[in-house]
């Protein structure tokens, strides 16, 4: 089973590494590590604004999104290839937050278009209408997509080995290949 303070550390070792396989445990470890970090971070953040006097200082939290932006998107990739996905998926991940942020200015636009218009009451409330059955169909679609991506990262990875790499979960029983102190080779030899 997977510590969190494993997960943490699995999550820096493979920085960038892209290929091969992520448990669940290591996956959902790192994402709540992530989760609670910027959380501690974000109050930080309030603290500091508050005692310097500067607004909207996200100083922290910005640097740590960016130094675990990677890791992030290494570890969703090893969590599809485990359960047997192409890592490309991850781009449905994005779509999650890009889909209803494009419908939302196009929203907008609309919005401030009817309100420019002189024209009848009933127009406007026409076009304002429309934008919110727009801004309705995104939410319910990236919504979807959240789920779908959530089903995804806690499925049951693949038993054994697939073209992704070997399973995570199978015990290593190959003798390394320095033999030394408390190892394979050693502990099998008594």
């Amino acid at each position: 089973m997977t510590t969190p303070i494993a997960a943490v550390k699995a999550g820096f070792r493979n920085y960038i590494r892209f290929g091969g396989r992520a448990t669940r445990p290591e996956f959902w470890w790192w994402i709540l590590f992530i989760a609670i970090a910027s959380t501690v971070l974000g109050i930080i953040d309030r603290i500091i604004e508050r005692a310097v006097g500067i607004e909207d200082l996200t100083l922290l939290g910005s640097i740590f999104g960016l130094a675990t932006l990677l890791p992030t998107l290494a570890i969703i990739s090893r969590r599809l290839h485990d359960i047997g996905k192409s890592g490309w998926w991850l781009l449905v991940w994005h779509l999650v937050f890009i889909v209803p942020g494009v419908v939302a200015a196009v929203t907008l636009v609309i919005l401030v278009l009817a309100l420019a218009k002189s024209g009848s009451w009933a127009v406007i409330v026409a076009d304002l209408l429309l934008a919110l059955l727009a801004f309705i169909v995104a939410a319910v679609v990236a919504l979807g997509l959240a789920i779908w991506i959530i089903i995804w990262m806690a499925r049951q990875g693949q038993p054994g080995p697939n073209h992704y790499g070997p399973d995570p979960r199978a015990p290593d029983d190959t003798p390394p290949a320095y033999p030394g102190q408390n190892d394979w080779y050693t502990d099998h030899q008594r």
